[in-house]
């Protein structure tokens, strides 16, 4: 009696490659949509970096859009202040460069009475001592030198009648074309904004 040594048998799956391509397709479509997945989770991250940066950056240009509003604000109020001081002291302010017409008064010795004060005259036949006509007794007469000049206005002064019927402007100025000895003060009218304004002034005195 033969002895037959028993081998393992498989039965082979006819459907084996199909089935096989089938999970190959599977797992393809599963990486291929799961790569899909991630690309657009990818984007979306990247988006969303986008839009929190063009927010920020909106941000800070409303803040610097915020700080330059303010800026302007205080400016134009600034200037309407400064526009309105102008016109209220006839277009000037502390600070402007102005002309003006420098007076010197010169002592000269009277050339009638040669500084007496007197003047002989003759009277009824007599000769006497009266008052010159010329000095009125003075013995001297004022010279007056005018030029014209520019300075700084350094202080205003400002005056209100009652009722405001009458409204007066004093500057004080400090000359710069020449070496003064004391700021020069002078009211409206008697300074101006060119030398040539100025100049014609001078003439017309």
């Amino acid at each position: 009696m033969y002895e037959y040594e028993q081998e393992d048998y498989f039965e082979i799956d006819e459907n084996f490659e199909f089935n096989t391509g089938i999970n190959k397709l599977l797992d393809e479509e599963v990486e291929k949509r799961l790569a899909e997945r991630v690309k657009n989770y990818q984007e979306a991250i990247d988006r969303d970096k986008k839009s929190q940066k063009t927010i920020s950056d909106l941000r800070s240009d409303m803040h610097k859009l915020q700080l330059n509003l303010g800026a302007a604000e205080k400016t134009f109020k600034k200037e309407g202040a400064d526009d309105t001081l102008r016109e209220l002291l006839g277009g000037f302010k502390l600070g402007d460069e102005v002309w003006f017409v420098r007076r010197r008064y010169n002592r000269v010795q009277c050339d009638t009475c040669l500084g007496d004060g007197k003047v002989i005259a003759e009277f009824k036949g007599e000769e006497m001592k009266v008052q010159c006509p010329k000095c009125n007794g003075y013995g001297h007469n004022s010279d007056i030198t005018k030029s014209v000049e520019k300075g700084i206005i350094k202080e205003i002064e400002m005056h209100t009648w009652a009722n405001g019927k009458k409204f007066e402007v004093k500057m004080y100025i400090d000359p710069t074309t020449y070496k003064p000895g004391d700021t020069v003060s002078a009211r409206t009218g008697e300074f101006f904004k060119t030398e040539e304004e100025c100049e014609a002034t001078l003439k017309e005195e």
